[in-house]
């Protein structure tokens, strides 16, 4: 009877994995279809008289942006203008497309962590290999499958760059890592049907957290700040103030009434610091996904990631994929009977 159970939930989950597969193709496909149509639009913009136009791509899953450029027909460089911003625009699309399908693939092998542990479970060798094989095989599927929909829609497709290749290399290797932990813990518990389905909400809630800890963690720990200008001087920063204050990017620095002031530097708010970045570290250490949001994260926030620590992470991960190929739950020797001695 516990066969017939394993044996469904196994079809269950297969038929599971198969059906969101599914769904994040048609869901793809479909954002695909409307980004082309927002891409023809802004190819056939008419430069010759004021006009706007925006560019959005939006699978109802996850991955979701937009973009709006407006044209002043007395400008010179407007078919410059416009043609940088269809490609800045489809770049952060591809982008935000790839990085998104970082967590599609997590969740997809978590769905079929059980039908794999079902099928090569027995042997802990084949079983993490295929586990590992699972993970960048689905995530090149899914890049095939997003760069034809691309090709058949007739969009320009912008593959990532050298750092882009690298961070999502890191990622996946961490959900690899991750994955494999997954199935080792599956072949050494004993409550395996209940771990493999309760593992679904978890992966996902790890990963949120994950990403997040990642993002405040590698955020600059200061930030320039002009408040101190405030105090100077009363309502300079209201809507109504008489007098002359701007900003200049090229000195970063705050012109007041003629007079430059630099900023200084503050804690900031979006960084952890303290007892709270000791916790992260500690959840980072811990979690064995984590470093799967790390390209999410530098696309989504432009915050970069030292060296070090895609080290580090690569290395958590390659121990969680070479831990599993080592450890074997120790099985009880039979038990005898008086008779038998």
């Amino acid at each position: 009877m516990k066969k017939i159970n394993e044996k469904t939930i196994g079809k269950l989950l297969i038929a599971a994995g198969i059906l969101f597969c599914v769904i994040v193709l048609a869901a793809s496909f479909l954002a695909i279809r409307n980004l082309r149509a927002d891409y023809l639009n802004l190819t056939q913009l008419d430069l010759s008289e004021d006009t706007s136009a925006t560019i959005s791509y939006d699978d109802r899953l996850y991955a979701s942006m937009g973009a709006g450029i407006e044209i002043d027909h007395n400008d010179n460089d407007n078919e410059s203008r416009l043609a940088d911003f269809i490609e800045n625009s489809l770049r952060s699309v591809d982008t935000r497309i790839l990085s998104c399908g970082i967590l599609y693939v997590m969740m997809f092998v978590t769905v079929f962590a059980f039908p794999l542990y079902i099928k090569f479970g027995r042997n802990r060798k084949k079983h993490v290999l295929i586990t590992a094989g699972c993970v960048f095989l689905s995530y090149a599927f899914f890049l095939a499958a997003v760069y034809l929909m691309f090709l058949a829609f007739r969009i320009p497709f912008y593959f990532p760059q050298r750092i882009q290749w690298l961070l999502i290399a890191v990622a996946l290797t961490a959900v690899t890592g991750g994955s494999c932990f997954l199935a080792w813990l599956l072949r050494m518990i004993r409550y395996k049907k209940i771990t493999a389905v309760l593992a679904i909400p978890l992966v996902f809630l790890l990963f949120i957290l994950s990403a997040s800890f990642e993002g405040q963690l590698f955020s600059p720990q200061t930030v320039d700040s002009f408040a101190f200008v405030a105090d100077m001087e009363e309502g300079v920063f209201d809507e109504d103030y008489e007098g002359e204050v701007y900003y200049d990017s090229e000195k970063n620095v705050l012109v007041l009434n003629g007079k430059e002031y630099e900023p200084e530097q503050i804690e900031n708010p979006d960084s952890l610091h303290g007892a709270g970045r000791i916790g992260a570290y500690a959840f980072e250490l811990l979690d064995p996904y984590s470093g799967n949001g790390l390209f999410l994260i530098y696309e989504a926030a432009e915050i970069t990631v030292e060296p070090i620590f895609l080290i580090l992470y690569t290395l958590k991960a390659l121990a969680w994929i070479i831990l599993p190929l080592c450890i074997q739950r120790k099985r009880k020797a039979p038990q005898t009977s008086p008779a038998e001695t």
